[in-house]
């Protein structure tokens, strides 16, 4: 379990996973939303999943739910979306049950109570009914604090119209994405077609696995780092960035430049430190266990990728040169060492980012009526109001200790800005990211929403001075941040560190 579930042990540690891998899930209704919530749930390693659903696979899943292929119209779409789900974790069990939801609800009640969770989409108002009456008696939500998908999106149309402002300017233009949307045939979706070529040019003509089947040989490693570290899949990018700017331009010092800037260790060393040592165990056998994970994942990634290459060269997309020739050409790059400096390396400098969740902005919007416009708010509104706030209430709930409650009777524990977690992702930006680390730093980075990245001066900067950000909390005293800093590997001698090391 550990090589396996290694990203998220370090997240929730074992008990968690063990927990996770005892529960049950539900999938009322495969459509792509569902389909992909019980993905990002098979994936970590729940116990068993089961899907209800009556519906047959039509085009129109085939060309949004990316576990429903063409070839599966007319054929039920629980079992088809439950047999592909089980080909992305062989530890979870799994079924796809066809049939009439309204039925299975009103006459087999006890259905429901094999599961621990139930995740619902696209119910009509009886079966919300029902799955709300019978969920309530369970512990679950009642009724009246249920709100549908259809809510939500007429309360997102309604609150930009009253703001006078079209979708596209809306901050909740990201529904309106996947109208948008431009498909690869391996599944992959793009924002645009501009969008996929770019793309295609830059690192998916090598690491495209050809079929949303992902039976061949590129599609096992991209399953492989789904179930261990989808950071495998950014070290990809980056060698399939390389192999594919030397065959543009036949150049490997001007390939590999961008890369060669930045500091690289080996993911073993960055990752490990004695803390993580279980009794008797020492840090060579620890870094073992990741040697041998990036090894299996390295020899995965280049039969996908020798596979790619033959298949560019058939097509005429290698500029002139056969695949053996740009084998051997960037076997410096071709290497388990470099393989996992590279990952190392986004370890070491990669910067996490967060878009907040469209709810967290709807929440607010509603939140901030006056009461008088609360009372005339239309029953949608109502409706995401009370289930938005019933979410918060919960969570708040959760979040706040119980001993300290009822120390402080009269305060109150907020958690306004974790209710509803935002989008996070790894970003590594040439400029950026080389920057050094100071705990008095001159500069600051800032996001927007659209994933762009800004450096801002803090203060006047003389000319000549380096400029600097800070990787941590810089709000703690010397001790802790070198602390913080033992993850970078390094010590930090800025001048406010010195001067506190001699106080």
């Amino acid at each position: 379990m550990g090589d396996k579930y290694d990203r998220q042990l370090r997240l929730w540690g074992a008990e968690g996973q063990r927990r996770l891998a005892n529960t049950q899930v539900l999938l009322i209704g495969s459509c792509a939303t569902g389909s992909e919530a019980l993905k990002n749930l098979v994936l970590p390693g729940i116990g068993r999943f089961s899907i209800l659903d009556d519906a047959n696979v039509s085009l129109a899943d085939a060309t949004n739910n990316f576990f429903v292929t063409a070839d599966a119209v007319g054929q039920s779409r629980a079992e088809t979306v439950a047999k592909l789900l089980l080909e992305m974790n062989a530890d979870v069990a799994g079924d796809g049950r066809h049939a009439n939801v309204q039925q299975v609800l009103l006459n087999e009640p006890q259905y429901l109570d094999q599961f621990d969770l139930v995740l619902a989409t696209q119910l009509d108002e009886l079966a919300t009914t029902k799955l709300a009456e019978l969920c309530g008696g369970r512990g679950g939500p009642a009724e009246e604090d249920v709100a549908t998908v259809a809510d939500f999106e007429a309360a997102i149309a309604f609150l930009q119209k009253e703001g006078g402002k079209s979708p596209e300017e809306s901050y909740f233009s990201v529904f309106k994405l996947a109208e948008k949307q431009v498909k690869c045939t391996c599944g992959a979706i793009y924002c645009s077609e501009t969008c996929k070529q770019i793309a295609y040019a830059q690192h998916h003509a090598l690491l495209c696995p050809q079929s949303e089947e992902r039976e061949t040989d590129m599609g096992q490693f991209l399953n492989h780092t789904i179930v261990t570290n989808e950071i495998f899949q950014l070290a990809a990018k980056v060698v399939a960035k390389i192999l594919l700017l030397f065959v543009a331009t036949k150049d490997m010092a001007q390939a590999r430049q961008p890369v060669d800037m930045f500091c690289k260790l080996p993911w073993w060393e960055v990752i490990t430190s004695e803390d993580d040592l279980e009794e008797g165990e020492t840090l060579e056998e620890y870094r073992d266990k990741f040697r041998a994970l990036i090894l299996q994942t390295f020899e995965r990634f280049m039969g996908g990728l020798k596979e790619n290459l033959v298949h560019l060269e058939t097509q005429g997309e290698l500029n002139g040169l056969t695949a053996d020739a740009v084998l051997a050409s960037c076997d410096e790059v071709l290497n388990v060492d470099f393989f996992s400096r590279v990952v190392g390396m986004f370890e070491m400098n990669n910067i996490s980012m967060e878009i907040d969740h469209p709810f967290h902005a709807l929440g607010e919007a509603l939140g901030e009526a006056s009461l008088e416009e609360k009372k005339d708010m239309p029953p949608v509104l109502a409706r995401v109001k009370v289930a938005l706030e019933k979410f918060a209430e919960e969570h708040k709930h959760h979040l706040c200790d119980e001993e300290h409650e009822h120390e402080h009777e009269e305060e109150e524990c907020y958690a306004t800005d974790e209710d509803f977690v935002g989008v996070e992702g790894t970003a590594l930006f040439s400029g950026i990211c080389t920057m050094n680390h100071s705990c008095d730093p001159n500069c600051t980075v800032l996001y927007t929403k659209d994933g762009a990245a800004h450096v801002f001066a803090v203060h006047d900067i003389p000319e000549g001075k380096e400029l600097c950000i800070s990787y941590i909390d810089v709000d703690q005293d010397v001790d802790e941040r070198e602390e913080c800093l033992q993850e970078y590997q390094f010590v930090c001698h800025c001048d406010r560190c010195e001067e506190e090391r001699k106080a």
